[in-house]
């Protein structure tokens, strides 16, 4: 298990040199990868009330509210960077670590501007890609930009039926209920092979479905291991079902390490543990079989974050989940 943190793209003050520092220290730190996050934009007025957590049948884990207003769940600055943009920008910055998303709405854009943008990432990055994806939540994001909410299931695995012919083939075409194509090259062709992993993020047993049928891994959020395990024993029986390998498992967590020199704060909304306490449910996900972990750390600033990375380093690296670990 390789232990990776989120840029949070959706903090006001995460800019260009700000996104470069932070991308170079977890790097440096010897994280094994870094995570960009998705929205195009906030519903307001009746639609965004309230926006309720991404529903599951596996208890999420407690970090930090039980319900969201739109204003806090979208970002109390009202900010949040493309995840495709950014993903160019830390490849650039970056010359190991692997880039993954959790995670993209697939369904908010087109999957042949979509397949062609992470092919050629995948070609820049030199094969780093990890395409986390899900189907979405919030009802009031997909009536703003339009989209049925209700066919967002159905428009998802379309739309990974045709990025992966894209990815994976010179030429291809594909008719379909929400694309329809004639006979075109690809014209690219990703370093990864066969094509950058699809990972199938969501909580329900639905999107378990999915990453056993269309992708190559897992994403489920906010997960406590004892809970994570009903979900891995889920996936297990459903691929040997259908047939098909076990996809990989990344969780997607929210983590808080108290500073041993400072406490931790009493102003943030996150639970905060010890780094023993850190270290040891690392090495609870990874009994598990669990592959990656990504880290959403508390980051008023990158002051605090960097720092942040620094102890969440320390937890990994004592039970062998950095980039160059040999466990």
């Amino acid at each position: 298990m390789k232990v990776g943190v989120w840029i949070p793209c959706y903090r006001r003050w995460v800019k260009g040199p700000q996104a470069k520092a932070l991308a170079t220290a977890a790097e440096a730190l010897d994280f094994g990868s870094l995570w960009v996050q998705d929205h195009l934009v906030a519903p307001l007025g009746e639609a965004g009330d309230e926006v309720e957590l991404q529903a599951s049948w596996l208890s999420p884990d407690d970090y930090g509210n039980e319900s969201f207003s739109a204003v806090e769940y979208f970002g109390e600055e009202n900010w949040w960077l493309d995840p495709y943009a950014l993903w160019g920008y830390l490849a650039g910055c970056t010359t190991e670590v692997e880039l993954g998303s959790c995670i993209i709405v697939g369904p908010y854009r087109d999957p042949i501007v979509q397949a062609k943008m992470l092919g050629t990432l995948d070609v820049l990055s030199g094969g780093r890609m990890l395409y986390g994806v899900g189907a979405g939540h919030v009802p009031g994001e997909f009536e703003a930009l339009g989209r049925d909410y209700s066919a967002r299931g159905r428009r998802l695995d379309e739309y990974l039926d045709v990025m992966d012919k894209l990815l994976t083939n010179p030429q291809f075409s594909h008719q379909g209920e929400s694309v329809q194509l004639g006979e075109v090259l690809s014209l690219i062709q990703p370093v990864s092979d066969p094509r950058p992993p699809f990972l199938i993020g969501g909580g329900s047993k639905a999107a378990v479905r999915r990453a056993v049928r269309r992708g190559e891994g897992w994403i489920p959020a906010h997960v406590a291991p004892g809970e994570l395990k009903k979900g891995i024993d889920y996936l297990e029986e459903f691929a040997a079902a259908e047939g098909k390998p076990v996809p990989e498992i990344t969780v997607t967590l929210v983590w808080g390490i108290a500073d041993p020199l400072k406490g931790a704060p009493s102003s943030s909304r996150r639970s905060f543990m010890s780094i023993a306490e850190a270290t040891d449910l690392l090495g609870q996900y990874a009994d598990l079989g669990v592959k990656r972990l990504a880290i959403d750390m508390p980051n008023p600033n990158q002051d605090i974050l960097v720092r942040q990375y620094e102890l969440l380093a320390e937890a990994a690296g004592q039970t062998g989940a950095l980039r160059s670990s040999e466990a």
